[in-house]
C-alpha cells in the first residue's frame, strides 16, 4: 500500500495536531506525515502482517482475502507521541 505523502508538516505544527487525530502522525526519515486514506486505517499490532517499506506497507507474509491489515505502530511513531498499546499480542511493544 504505497503512503500518500502530500501533508507534510514541520515539528511545531505536528505538535498542535488534536489529541484525536495524532493517531495519524507517521515519523518517517525526519519528517512529520499525516497519514491520508486508505493507510491510515492500517490497525496496529506488535505482530503486524505488513511492514515498512519506501514511503509503503508491503506483506511481511501471506495475508488471507478479508484479513485484516495490520502495522507496528511504534516503527514510526513521532518522538513526542506515546502509545499505549491494546492489541493482545503476546509479543506487546
Amino acid at each position: 500500500m504505497k503512503w500518500d505523502a502530500s501533508v507534510i508538516l514541520a515539528k511545531n505544527e505536528a505538535r498542535k495536531i488534536p489529541k484525536r487525530h495524532r493517531k495519524y502522525l507517521v515519523f518517517f526519515k525526519g519528517r512529520y506525515i499525516m497519514a491520508q486514506s486508505p493507510e491510515k486505517y492500517l490497525n496496529h499490532s506488535c505482530e503486524p502482517n505488513t511492514k515498512e517499506g519506501r514511503l509503503c506497507d508491503v506483506a511481511a507474509r501471506d495475508i488471507k482475502k478479508g484479513e485484516e491489515l495490520t502495522t507496528d505502530y511504534s516503527v514510526n511513531a513521532p518522538p513526542h507521541i506515546k502509545m499505549k498499546c491494546l492489541c493482545g499480542s503476546r509479543k506487546i511493544i
